[in-house]
């Protein structure tokens, strides 16, 4: 059987989220192999409808956040496909935590149902073998069935040979708490004794309420408010990625954590986290740091600010190790994955 159309179903997530940048490349690299739909269904009570409409051997439904996976529990398709990025509301209390949410036990208690529920698919494509993982020890579900597809950097991220800022180190993410910021601005106040003129330049919107403002308090406490620039949005991120020195990512869990090969496509040496996905991303081209030391976190710091021939190689590793995560690469597997759907005995 071939399969000739996709219908994705999706949220109106920010295209420059995870989720949202994952849509972006689905669409980009298997439009010209399959007629495609993108679907928002506001309600997630229509979701079950919407997949029973497009219930036909020839049309694969694709689930693209496990957060909308739900609705499974009201309906039969044999050809819905999943695709898991992370499961860190499970790994990291961030509901208990929220002062924001008024009903935390509702919420854990949907969370945990929705994950249930992908049993109810027929694949699921995870994002990393970390999120694999994670996944299969929170649902009983056949390994064999469970695809890892890596995602990879927009086309527009690429290496300009241009004199970078000698002292800038750049973040991009979130002020989400597992992403663990505290614990780079403390790196940062260790910094500062050697290097009186470093600059750590944060990009990304908030996503959590008064973290921000936290966390300025805190460079105030530290006495590293003049080191740190605090940016929502920028118009350029490919030219920051190339303006700056180091990339440190200090993540407790990522499910795959675009900002990495993002920073390596553009040839900016990469300080990341050892949890998660990110190992397998960084490979031997990235340093790795033990996230809850930030005595670590700050010599490596130093050690590769001060050192352009260490910058030098770090480069060249990141620019060849990110060439395993590719367009071909993603749209082959992907492809693969609806292929053995297409397969099945419907």
């Amino acid at each position: 059987m071939t399969i000739k159309k996709l219908i994705f179903i999706t949220s109106s997530s920010n295209s420059k989220t995870g989720v949202g940048k994952y849509v972006k490349i689905l669409k980009n690299s298997l439009r010209k192999d399959y007629s495609i739909e993108v679907r928002r269904p506001f309600f997630l009570a229509s979701y079950p409808i919407l997949i029973k409409k497009h219930k036909k051997r020839d049309i694969i439904v694709h689930i693209t956040n496990q957060q909308l996976s739900f609705p499974l529990y009201f309906t039969k398709h044999k050809n819905v496909v999943v695709t898991v990025h992370d499961l860190i509301p499970l790994q990291y209390p961030l509901i208990k935590k929220a002062k924001h949410i008024r009903f935390k036990y509702i919420d854990e208690w949907f969370f945990r149902k929705t994950i249930q529920a992908m049993k109810m698919s027929k694949k699921i494509i995870c994002v990393s073998e970390a999120t694999k993982k994670k996944l299969l020890s929170f649902i009983k579900y056949p390994e064999e069935d469970v695809h890892v597809v890596y995602e990879y950097p927009s086309e527009e991220f690429i290496y300009k040979k241009k004199k970078r800022n000698p002292y800038d180190i750049l973040y991009v993410g979130s002020e989400l708490p597992y992403k663990n910021l505290n614990t780079l601005l403390k790196s940062i106040k260790i910094v500062k004794k050697k290097i009186r003129s470093i600059r750590l330049i944060k990009i990304g919107k908030p996503q959590w309420p008064g973290a921000q403002h936290e966390l300025q308090e805190q460079a105030k406490r530290l006495g590293i408010s003049e080191n740190i620039i605090w940016k929502d949005e920028v118009e350029d991120l490919v030219a920051e990625y190339n303006s700056a020195t180091l990339f440190v990512h200090p993540s407790l869990h990522e499910g795959f954590g675009f900002p990495v090969v993002e920073a390596m496509a553009c040839g900016c040496p990469v300080l990341s986290s050892n949890r998660g996905s990110l190992p397998e991303l960084g490979g031997k081209a990235v340093e790795f740091f033990n996230p809850t030391d930030e005595y670590e976190l700050a010599e490596k710091i130093i050690s590769i600010i001060q050192n352009k021939k260490k910058q030098q190689t770090m480069r060249k590793k990141g620019l060849k190790q990110v060439k395993l995560f590719n367009k071909e690469r993603f749209k082959r597997e992907t492809m693969q994955v609806y292929d053995l759907l297409s397969k099945r005995d419907i």
